[in-house]
C-alpha cells in the first residue's frame, strides 16, 4: 500500500564519517553517554507521482527515479558512494522491476558503475508487516551497516 501513495528514500551511514563533520556532531553527546550509535539519516525524500503511474497500485519508475535522486541531492553524496539499498521489494512482476529500473535510471544520473550495490528487502526474512513495514526496513538496514561495513568513504 505504501508504493500507492508515493516513495520514500532515506539515505543512512555508519555513524563516523572521516569525510563529513556533520557525522562526527550528530553524534558526539550520544557517544558521550555512551548510548550505541549504530546509523546516522543524512538524508530523505519523499513524493508521490499520483496520476503520472499506470494505475493506483502500480509505482512508476520515474517517481522512485526521482526521489531517490533527491535523497542523494539531500545526503550530498552520488550513487556510487551506496553500498546497500533496502528495497521495498512487492515480490510482483509488476512491481520489483519497475522498483530496479527507477533505481537504475536514479543512480545512473551520477555514476557509471555497475554491480557496486546490494539490494534486499525485509519482507524475504518476515513478510510484509502492513503499516509496520517502513521501521522494519529502516532497523534491518541499521542492523546490516552495524555489520558489515559499506566499501564507502563512510568506512571508520
Amino acid at each position: 500500500m505504501s508504493a500507492a501513495r508515493g516513495w520514500r528514500s532515506v539515505i543512512l551511514t555508519p555513524p563516523i564519517s572521516p569525510t563529513k563533520n556533520s557525522s562526527r556532531t550528530l553524534t558526539q553527546p550520544r557517544k558521550r553517554s555512551g548510548d550505541p550509535i549504530r546509523a546516522v539519516i543524512r538524508g530523505s525524500a519523499v513524493n508521490n507521482d499520483g496520476a503520472r503511474k499506470v494505475g493506483y497500485t502500480a509505482p512508476s519508475s520515474d517517481g522512485q527515479a526521482k526521489v531517490v535522486a533527491l535523497a542523494h541531492a539531500v545526503a550530498n553524496i552520488t550513487a556510487d558512494e551506496i553500498s546497500y539499498v533496502e528495497c521495498h521489494g512487492t515480490a510482483t512482476p509488476l512491481g520489483d522491476p519497475i522498483e530496479i529500473a527507477g533505481l537504475v535510471k536514479a543512480f545512473g544520473a551520477t555514476t557509471n558503475r555497475k554491480g557496486f550495490c546490494a539490494i534486499g528487502t525485509v519482507k524475504t526474512n518476515i513478510g510484509h508487516l502492513d503499516i509496520a513495514s517502513g521501521v522494519a526496513a529502516l532497523i534491518k538496514t541499521v542492523l546490516a551497516l552495524d555489520r558489515v561495513r559499506p566499501r564507502t568513504r563512510f568506512c571508520s
